[in-house]
């Protein structure tokens, strides 16, 4: 029996157009999503006009693109979070406030800000080896400005993708950005001034990290029907249609969906994911059911997500008894060679969304997990346990 689903909207996007809604009131979003990150940064931006002190709960992006938002108006602010989200790296965000010259004061679970407004000098450098965050903060902050603003990044950042996601998304809201120069080594802009929106609406599209998840459920057990696709979108996770075609598994486009198809045999997988790293935790798992050995790399920044996501997935291979062997950049996992516990296996997610679905997609091939804190995929995907038809 086929099953149809809708996803929500992109939390990465949503909170792109969240930002710009700020500064623009009348440019109307559409579409929607329950997503942690999202609900945080709306009740922020809210808040804003009346309070100076701000909760952004674990949300890198809402913690990334609020900071320099706040920043454009003057005063003393302080954003609150949670400690694994500040234990992540943001000294090139802190770099970026200080060449704005606004001042910055980092705590295990807050940074307190002091903006006299932003001063902005000939050429801003934006150190983005830790997160193309950082470039997509200021380019979604540099509305209204009374000058041309100028800044550079290395070129070969982590996640570059993202930024490119960004760039596109800004623009295709009616801004100019001029890409000013590109070597080898770094990217150039320029950010003309006293821009306004082109357009009246923006529709997000579907979240396809949500997608990814569901869609590797499907690809081991039953067809599944993804209503409204974005086959033409820049998210990066697109990227997963091209792993599954390696893979063996058979999608199809069919009118405004994607169809996919259980597949009873998978092919190994040899994949770099620099630019699609949320993948890797549901992938990996994904793999262990290949017939043969995969080699998943490029994922050296997992290290600095919610969770060090290449050590979790690791430990959740260990815990299921599937072969596997850490890489310098990822893992080798020995796929097909399952055998099932009868005592009941407790894993933690450490409160890292992705890492609970992985375990989710282990859980479903018949191994006896117990998540911890399973709620923790509200972060993004609060309708995972429904449409899923798992219990956690």
């Amino acid at each position: 029996m086929l099953q149809s689903i809708e996803i929500p909207s992109s939390k990465s996007l949503m909170n792109r157009a969240l930002i710009l809604q700020s500064y623009f009131p009348a440019l109307q979003i559409l579409g929607n999503t329950k997503s942690e990150d999202v609900l945080y940064l709306q009740q922020s931006l809210a808040r804003m006009s009346s309070e100076r002190e701000l909760n952004v709960g674990e949300g890198g992006t809402t913690l990334r693109f609020l900071a320099l938002r706040i920043s454009r108006i003057p005063g003393k602010w302080i954003l609150r979070g949670k400690e694994s989200l500040f234990r992540r790296p943001h000294a090139g965000l802190a770099d970026l406030m200080n060449q704005l010259n606004i001042k910055n004061n980092w705590g295990k679970d807050f940074v307190e800000i002091y903006s006299e407004g932003w001063k902005i000098p000939s050429e801003i450098y934006i150190d983005s080896k830790d997160s193309s965050q950082f470039a997509t903060s200021l380019l979604l902050n540099s509305c209204n400005l009374d000058k041309d603003l100028n800044f550079s990044m290395q070129k070969e950042q982590n996640s570059e993708s993202y930024f490119d996601m960004s760039l596109k998304f800004f623009r295709q809201v009616g801004f100019q950005v001029i890409e000013s120069s590109k070597t080898s080594n770094r990217r150039s802009f320029r950010i003309l001034a006293g821009q306004k929106p082109a357009i009246t609406e923006v529709k997000i599209e579907i979240d396809l990290s949500s997608v990814f998840s569901m869609a590797c459920l499907a690809a081991l057990h039953q067809n599944l029907e993804i209503k409204n696709f974005p086959f033409e979108s820049t998210q990066p996770d697109l990227e997963f249609l091209n792993l599954f075609q390696k893979m063996g598994i058979l999608t199809e486009k069919i009118n405004k969906s994607l169809l996919i198809h259980q597949t009873k045999s998978l092919s190994p997988l040899v994949a770099n994911l620099k630019n699609g790293p949320d993948l890797f935790p549901v992938l990996a798992c994904l793999c262990s059911q290949a017939q043969g050995v995969s080699q998943l790399t490029g994922a050296s920044q997992l290290a600095h997500k919610e969770s060090d996501r290449l050590a979790k997935t690791k430990e959740l291979l260990d815990l299921c008894g599937v072969p596997n062997q850490l890489l310098n950049d990822g893992l080798e996992i020995s796929g097909y060679s399952n055998t099932f516990k009868n005592t009941q296996l407790n894993f933690d997610p450490a409160s890292d969304h992705r890492m609970a679905m992985a375990a989710a997609l282990m859980k479903s091939i018949g191994h006896n997990i117990k998540i911890s804190n399973p709620k923790v995929v509200d972060k993004s995907f609060p309708e995972f346990w429904q449409l899923s038809g798992l219990q956690p």
